[in-house]
């Protein structure tokens, strides 16, 4: 339900506007349904949120649906309908509960990848 736009797709105004408040975001669309789809900001997390969220991801115990959702909550700053009004991310995840983990993978990977480059690895 998560995908990248187009290599030469340009960002909606309103994303593009949101995206320039959060200068390491990126974009993506989420297209669950036919006649559902959204556009979002993910800003990937700090070194410190990624290793957070990895270690409580590998507790056993873990509440893992709580952990992502508190994730997710962190790393998406703005979403917006497709007539591009901003949007609530709850009612999005309650209806799309995939969408979260679509919306975690890409945002740890961005972390991580983040993480690596602030460590100079």
């Amino acid at each position: 339900t998560v995908s990248d736009p187009q290599p030469t797709e340009a960002p909606p105004e309103y994303v593009a506007d949101a995206l320039s408040a959060h200068p390491r975001g990126v974009w993506r669309w989420v297209r669950p349904a036919k006649a559902d789809a959204f556009t979002l900001v993910i800003q990937p997390p700090d070194a410190m949120a990624f290793t957070v969220f990895n270690d409580e991801m590998r507790e056993p115990a873990a509440d893992h649906w709580k952990i992502v959702r508190a994730f997710v909550d962190t790393v998406v700053p703005a979403v917006f309908d497709a007539k591009g009004l901003p949007v609530s991310l709850d009612p999005v995840i309650a209806r799309y509960p995939g969408a979260a983990l679509s919306l975690a993978k890409d945002a740890a990977f961005l972390g991580g990848m983040a993480a690596s480059a602030e460590l100079g690895e």
